[in-house]
């Protein structure tokens, strides 16, 4: 659906919303529609400030930040006649053109100088009081911080050290006790106690897409028989409930002497698995009571070998130029 909109004086902005212009040497961080109609997509604004071709249309693009290139957005609106066109601020006349889609956008993720989450533990750990990389190992293991976060304990040197190189933590003292090797003691500085609280403010508030591996396998189940994929979820969801007694039991064993705000991971997770687990088991009786939609398609498919006549179309989406 292609809507059209002015552009208002200094801004980039339609009649449903707030949009964001983005391209070479001006990118500016986007921000979601909070005025749009009910029920509507969220939008994007697509801005060309080229000139007119020769036919007088003028093409609307998208700034790809990843591919650094334009994306076509939709055909260009003839812009010789006036009419809803309105005149640039620039000097220039423009046109918007707002593609409404989805809502799958993802939201901007900061750059930062140590982007391995070990950083954010070591912060975290560091600004409790100065500590030397053992410590903070041994100190990250007894908070069982490698359950919440995917760690790498021989890369902890190296991100200590990245961390001191950026500023974000500094060395204090070395000292050597007895046989055992030198040990540098690090604390953390003004600027990695600000990339501390910026980067939980952005972990908390901002949701980024994650590829389980379950999600992978629900994207091709299709390779296999109906029949199959209903025993196969039979069986995770045999080792999810295992799993899940197991966790509940320890979340209740750390509530007796654990304040709940250092639980709150927990809680989260096994929330997860428990919203996973319904709806497992309502995909499970889909597949055993024959109630999912196309399941005799799906089942002729693994029978003859021969894409059924209601899923040919789909299977040939993107393969034509």
């Amino acid at each position: 659906m292609l809507r059209r909109a002015f552009q208002p004086e200094g801004r980039e902005e339609s009649p449903h919303g707030p949009f964001c212009c983005q391209g070479p040497g001006k990118a500016r961080p986007a921000r979601r529609c909070t005025a749009r109609p009910p029920g509507e997509s969220h939008a994007r604004a697509c801005v060309s400030h080229a000139p007119a071709g020769r036919n007088g249309r003028r093409e609307g693009r998208t700034w790809n930040s990843r591919s650094r290139t334009w994306n076509s957005c939709a055909r260009g609106w003839d812009t010789s006649a006036g009419g809803w066109d309105s005149p640039c601020p620039r000097g220039r006349n423009c046109v918007i053109l707002v593609c409404e889609y989805s809502w799958t956008r993802r939201w901007a993720v900061k750059r930062r100088k140590v982007g391995n989450l070990l950083a954010l533990a070591v912060l975290a750990t560091v600004v409790q009081r100065p500590m030397h990389p053992y410590e903070i190992a041994s100190v990250l293991r007894e908070r069982g911080k490698d359950q919440d976060m995917k760690i790498k304990w021989g890369s902890l040197y190296t991100v200590v050290g990245n961390l001191e190189k950026h500023g974000l933590i500094e060395a204090v003292e070395s000292g050597r006790q007895g046989g055992r090797p030198e040990r540098t003691v690090y604390r953390i500085t003004g600027a990695g106690r600000e990339e501390l609280l910026d980067w939980t403010r952005e972990l908390l508030s901002s949701p980024e897409r994650e590829h389980p591996r379950f999600v992978a396998g629900l994207s091709v189940l299709g390779a296999l028989p109906p029949d199959e994929v209903a025993a196969l979820l039979e069986l995770r969801l045999s080792r999810l409930s295992e799993q899940l007694d197991a966790q509940r039991a320890a979340l209740e064993s750390h509530r007796g002497h654990l304040p709940r705000l250092f639980l709150l991971e927990d809680e989260y997770d096994l929330a997860v698995r428990e919203a996973e687990v319904a709806w497992i088991r309502a995909l499970h009786r889909e597949l055993s009571e024959g109630s999912f939609p196309d399941l005799a398609a799906w089942r002729a498919f693994h029978r003859s070998g021969d894409i059924p006549p209601e899923f040919a179309e789909i299977a040939e989406r993107g393969s034509k130029p």
